[in-house]
């Protein structure tokens, strides 16, 4: 009888532990007023490239993160996840904020993979889908990575 109830508790408790589980925050996106924010003024560029960029649309990334439409993602080879890098144009001059949550190009002489959202941004997201671009990554307290595995929704704007 004592060993019947320790089993039952023992079972009981196990299953209790993982009964429930709350999903890591979604990492923030980088969005509007975020996107045009600068970089601290004390803060350096740890990286800076100069190459090719394209754009893509991940089916799974390698971070985990689920790609929404809209976000302003990349992917680079060895820069780590989560860090915010700031992209410009050579040929627009125009510039966007994006975070690196995947790993790629894989095509070689490319250096970043960027989602459709940073390629309209910056001008790229035409017929080939390629651009020079100058990168520049840094590393900031004001945008933490969270790693996440659920999707999130958008709430709707009032």
């Amino acid at each position: 009888m004592k060993n019947t109830l320790l089993l039952f508790a023992l079972a009981f408790a196990l299953v209790g532990c993982n009964a429930i589980r709350r999903p890591a925050p979604p990492v923030p996106a980088i969005t509007g007023e975020e996107n045009s924010m600068p970089a601290a003024p004390h803060e350096e560029p740890f990286h800076v490239e100069t190459g090719i960029a394209s754009h893509y649309k991940p089916q799974h990334t390698a971070s985990g993160l689920y790609y929404r439409s809209g976000d302003m993602i990349a992917a680079h080879k060895t820069l780590p996840m989560g860090t915010r890098v700031y992209v410009t144009c050579l040929k627009t001059h125009q510039s966007c904020w994006v975070r690196i949550i995947d790993r790629g190009p894989y095509i070689k002489g490319r250096i970043i993979d960027l989602s459709d959202a940073a390629a309209k941004e910056l001008g790229i997201h035409g017929k080939r889908g390629i651009g020079k671009v100058h990168i520049e990554a840094y590393r900031s307290p004001k945008m933490p990575y969270v790693h996440s595995k659920k999707p999130v929704k958008k709430k709707k704007a009032h």
